[in-house]
């Protein structure tokens, strides 16, 4: 059976309420598949030349890169700031910088091509219930032409393709302040995450009280990985991506004591397709 039959086939399962509640991780591998051709590591020393980090420095960089394959990327991101830390900028100014040349970057590459890529609407069309894409840009948006991303914070940054919902966890090209690499940047981010899960338990005890007429949308990306069948397309999953480890590790935690629930039903079980 091919992949994308399978993808289909997983699309369409429904709970006993006749709604589709899958919810689908994307990575950077998705946006390979889709045929764009600029590699995340080859945006990235993009990245370091058009800061301009001294040539000592951007070396070390590159040779990072290429033994990691960009799989460490807290440790790059850091590396970047240090290279251009000085004494005129704070570094949240530094790092602002960073983060909208990286936007800019992907503007000028992926979202350029994402149009005439046929890959991004025929997975749209698949009509999943949710979309948590790891990647910064907003390709399979435009591709869908929905570019639009609304939500304050990295939590609830989210858009529309086709009638999907479309997360963004670390942040988008849109709001380049919103993208999330780095110690710091991760650092901030665990008591958010806390939040919303503690918020979303409590909201699921009292909507399973009243049964399962009452079943709400999601209102953040946490909250749509917790209370659905995960899929995951096209992610590697590196140790840098603890946010998503960080939501299967309490998954785990929480579905086994839920015993023949019907939350055990319709978010206990994973499926991988690499």
């Amino acid at each position: 059976m091919s992949e994308w039959k399978r993808l289909g086939e997983a699309a369409a399962l429904r709970d006993d309420r006749g709604q589709r509640r899958l919810t689908v991780v994307v990575g950077s591998g998705f946006n390979m598949q889709a045929g764009l051709r600029d590699s995340w590591l080859s945006l990235l020393e993009g990245v370091a030349r058009n800061a301009q980090i001294e040539p000592r420095a951007k070396s070390q960089l590159k040779r990072t890169l290429a033994q990691t394959r960009a799989a460490g990327m807290t440790s790059i991101w850091e590396a970047f700031l240090c290279a251009l830390a000085c004494a005129e900028q704070a570094p949240h100014q530094v790092e602002a910088a960073l983060q909208l040349k990286v936007a800019s970057a992907l503007q000028a590459t992926h979202e350029v091509e994402a149009p005439g890529l046929n890959f991004y609407r025929a997975f749209a069309e698949h009509d999943f219930a949710d979309i948590i894409s790891l990647n910064f840009d907003r390709s399979l948006l435009i591709a869908n032409g929905q570019p639009d991303v609304t939500g304050a914070t990295s939590l609830d940054r989210r858009g529309y393709a086709g009638r999907s919902r479309v997360w963004f966890p670390h942040g988008d090209t849109q709001k380049h302040r919103s993208i999330r690499l780095g110690v710091r940047s991760y650092g901030t981010y665990i008591e958010a995450l806390e939040q919303a899960r503690g918020a979303y338990e409590g909201r699921h005890r009292r909507q399973h009280s009243r049964g399962p007429e009452f079943v709400h949308p999601p209102r953040n990306w946490v909250e749509a990985a917790l209370g659905s069948p995960v899929l995951s397309v096209g992610c590697g999953l590196s140790s840098d991506e603890w946010p998503p480890w960080w939501v299967l590790h309490h998954r785990a935690r929480h579905h086994p004591r839920a015993a023949s629930s019907e939350a055990l039903d319709s978010a206990a079980h994973s499926c991988i397709v690499m």
